[in-house]
C-alpha cells in the first residue's frame, strides 16, 4: 500500500527473509536503528527510501534493494552482501518506471558493488547522484566502497551500471564522495 513506515531506533531482523518489505507506493524511514535481512529493504516497486542514520545489512543480498522507487540517502552505514544499494528500470503495470539513488552522506559498501544502476528495458533511465551540485565539493563523504578484488564482469565496482546494447541509458551524477573498488574499478562508466 501506500503507508509509512518509520525506524528511529531498536533493531529489526528477518534471518531468511527482507527485514522490512516496502509495497507499491509505500514509503519507509531510516532515522536510526539497525535494520539486517537478506535484503535490510526490500521496494517491491515504485515507493521511497529515505536514510539519515542508522545501520542497514543485507546478510545475503542488498542492503537496500530501491527496484524502481526512489533511494535517498544522507547518513548511516548501509552494508550488503552483493550491493550496497541497487536500483533498475522495468516495466510495472504496462508502465516503464526507473529507480533513483541520490547519495549525500552515509557509507555504502557492497561486497559486489557499492551501488549499482540496472536497466532491464529499452527506455529505462535509472540514474546514481552521489554529492549535491552546489560547487563545493567533498572528497571524504559520502563514501562508496565494492569490497571485491575479483576481475569478473560487474564485480569490484564502486558504482557499477548495467547498460547493455540496446537497452536503457543510466545516468550518473558524481559531485562529492570518494568512490573505491578494485584496482582500475572504481566506476564502471564516465558520470553524466
Amino acid at each position: 500500500g501506500t503507508g509509512k513506515t518509520t525506524v528511529a531506533g531498536g533493531t529489526v531482523t528477518a534471518t531468511s527473509a527482507n527485514a522490512i518489505y516496502n509495497a507499491v507506493g509505500g514509503e519507509v524511514e531510516v532515522t536510526g536503528g539497525t535494520i539486517t535481512g537478506t535484503n535490510g529493504i526490500y521496494n517491491n516497486a515504485n515507493g521511497t527510501i529515505t536514510v539519515s542514520a542508522g545501520n542497514i545489512t543485507g546478510s545475503t543480498e542488498h542492503a537496500i534493494k530501491g527496484y524502481v522507487g526512489n533511494v535517498t540517502v544522507s547518513g548511516g552505514t548501509i552494508e550488503g552482501t552483493e550491493d550496497g544499494i541497487y536500483i533498475t528500470s522495468a516495466v510495472v503495470g504496462g508502465q516503464t518506471l526507473s529507480g533513483s539513488a541520490t547519495v549525500t552522506g552515509g557509507t555504502i559498501t557492497g561486497g559486489r558493488t557499492g551501488i549499482i544502476a540496472g536497466d532491464t528495458v529499452g527506455n529505462g533511465t535509472a540514474s546514481i547522484t552521489l554529492g549535491t551540485n552546489d560547487g563545493n565539493v567533498s572528497t571524504s563523504s559520502p563514501t562508496i566502497i565494492s569490497t571485491d578484488t575479483s576481475v569478473s564482469d560487474g564485480h569490484g565496482y564502486g558504482v557499477y551500471f548495467e547498460n547493455r546494447e540496446g537497452y536503457g541509458n543510466a545516468k550518473f551524477y558524481f559531485y562529492d564522495g570518494i568512490i573505491k573498488g578494485a584496482e582500475y574499478k572504481a566506476i564502471s562508466s564516465e558520470p553524466t
